[in-house]
């Protein structure tokens, strides 16, 4: 049986079969919510669908059937106007789906029944409606979030963790990694071997995660998405098929008692279309505050739909852009550290009695802001503490003697 919609108040019992009847036809269960209940505000019935009220012939008789029942959110009862403007005419989160007078005929009870029924379809499809058009709005503007976010960031560590909490967060996943591709050279080409960046997992505390080198093949998950360039979304990956060429490590699964079940794994790519890295979500939960255990792993862990897929790869494209962003940067400093320090050894080159003057001087400032960056009472505290302005003030100090 389908949806309960209940009778308001005492109705004779011939019109309640009629009732029945089109209400069995329809796929519709029938109860009656007596007088004495609507009085009481004890429904001995299951909470219903909504309500079908008989129309009383007097004013005084309506003010007594509502009379106990809250005001809030409902459909409105036209018929209300006609018999009294002061009658309530909205009852809370239960729709008067209809109203009829009595006596009842099969003909008019079949065909408020197949109006509630056509009623109910029709707000279904809006409500998924409505439910799409939101979701499809969330998503939207969680792009534009993460896009400003990274857009934002050039430390490439920093970056790194940012995207996958933000991944993470947006679509409830339990733990992930970042790999990033390997060049040749600063710069230079790529070659086929990915490096794990960054791990995070809100169950186990992990502590910290030393970097490591894989090569891209088909042995193992993350490889097998680089080398294909393919996202890999798996249900269950203690159920992997024999006929995939892919597995999956159980070492930290077993050092930190940690199940892995749904996984979802997507390739970075840049403009060209060139994997720079792999973005993995691992454990779709059900509540994002939830802490998964070995017992609970099972039943709070979903897997990743096609939705989540689509999001996270229109998430990587931006993502990809704004890592060889942070690595240019990166690369770049690099090239102009290099330059000052050739540039000093050059200059102190030429004066023996003055030469490493510079680097003393560096070291000095550097000695100074540590020791600041460990008194909150100094009034270098907060210099000591930024890393941008703590590299500033070393240049400083390496240049002090460049006119």
């Amino acid at each position: 049986m389908g949806s309960l919609i209940s009778i308001l108040g005492d109705v004779p019992h011939n019109d309640f079969l009629l009732l029945k009847k089109a209400a069995e036809l329809r796929g519709f269960a029938l109860s009656v919510i007596s007088r004495d209940e609507l009085k009481t505000k004890e429904f001995t019935a299951d909470l219903p669908l909504g309500f079908i009220s008989f129309l009383p012939p007097s004013p005084e008789l309506v003010l007594e059937l509502f009379r106990s029942l809250p005001v809030g959110s409902g459909e409105c009862l036209p018929i209300f106007h006609f018999i009294n403007s002061a009658i309530p005419p909205f009852i809370v989160d239960f729709p008067i789906l209809g109203v009829f007078e009595l006596p009842l005929n099969e003909s008019v009870a079949f065909n408020m029944v197949s109006a509630i029924s056509r009623s109910c379809v029709v707000n279904a499809q809006n409500s998924r409606m409505i439910s799409e058009i939101v979701k499809y709005r969330n998503e939207k503007m969680n792009l534009v979030q993460i896009g400003t976010a990274i857009s934002k960031e050039n430390d490439l560590q920093k970056l790194l963790e940012l995207i996958l909490m933000t991944s993470r967060r947006i679509l409830c996943a339990d733990a992930g990694s970042i790999y990033l591709r390997e060049r040749n050279s600063p710069g230079g080409s790529f070659n086929e071997t990915l490096r794990f960046k960054v791990a995070q997992n809100d169950s186990v505390n992990l502590g910290r995660v030393s970097e490591y080198s894989v090569p891209i093949n088909n042995n193992f998950i993350a490889g097998y998405v680089a080398q294909t360039a393919r996202s890999l979304n798996i249900d269950d990956v203690g159920r992997l098929d024999d006929s995939v060429p892919y597995r999956t490590t159980r070492d930290f699964e077993k050092k930190f008692s940690y199940k892995i079940k749904s996984m979802l794994t997507v390739p970075l790519k840049n403009q060209e279309g060139e994997v720079v890295g792999v973005l993995q979500l691992i454990n779709r939960k059900n509540d994002a505050s939830a802490k998964l255990t070995l017992e609970n792993v099972d039943s709070q862990v979903d897997v990743f739909s096609l939705s989540d897929e689509e999001f996270v790869q229109s998430v990587a494209s931006q993502t990809a852009v704004s890592i060889e962003r942070a690595q240019l940067h990166e690369n770049i400093k690099a090239i102009f550290e290099g330059f000052l320090s050739s540039s000093i050894a050059a200059i102190e080159e030429r004066d023996k009695v003055t030469s490493g003057h510079s680097k003393r001087v560096t070291s000095y400032v550097t000695a100074f802001l540590d020791a600041a960056q460990k008194d909150s009472s100094c009034p270098y505290f907060e210099l000591g503490n930024n890393p941008e302005k703590r590299r500033q003030f070393q240049f400083a100090a390496l240049l002090h003697d460049i006119g």
